[in-house]
């Protein structure tokens, strides 16, 4: 029971990580408006192509390597706030840059900094201690202000 338990637990970690991190040669067609599509060698073993507007085809990591297709090459429009962002082929619109937060599995997404800094405040504990520091200065001063009028 323990032991299936343990496997359960592992596999409900493992799969999100695995579908979450998507993979950029995928995403290099996908993000182009073209579709995936499965095919299969001689030798039976398994590939993906992307299918182009006018039904060609090319693999997908030869296409994602420049080394077919590339006159269905799109160019790519900066990534809006929010948006899921490929740092490999594409960028966040100005003045966005990836963010992907400690506790997420999966593709950042284009996030001003201050979005990124406030993210990310829960996760630095240094930023809470010295926070709580200046709270503390700052009630003392008050408290030794107050004390000086009397």
């Amino acid at each position: 029971m323990e032991r299936g338990l343990v496997i359960l637990s592992l596999s409900l970690l493992v799969i999100p990580t695995v579908l979450g991190a998507m993979d950029p040669v995928r995403g290099f067609c996908e993000h182009q408006d073209y579709t995936v599509d499965l095919g299969f060698y001689e030798n039976d073993s398994a590939y993906y192509f992307c299918v182009f507007d006018d039904e060609n085809k090319c693999d997908m990591n030869e296409f994602y390597r420049g080394n077919c297709g590339q006159e269905f090459k799109k160019e790519f429009q900066c990534r809006e706030e929010g948006k899921i962002v490929f740092s490999q082929f594409e960028e966040c619109c100005k003045g966005l840059k990836p963010y992907l937060p400690p506790d997420i599995i999966g593709q950042s997404s284009c996030q001003p900094f201050s979005k990124r800094f406030v993210g990310n405040l829960k996760y630095i504990s240094l930023y809470w201690a010295v926070g709580i520091a200046i709270l503390i200065l700052i009630v003392f001063i008050i408290v030794r202000v107050i004390r000086k009028k009397k």
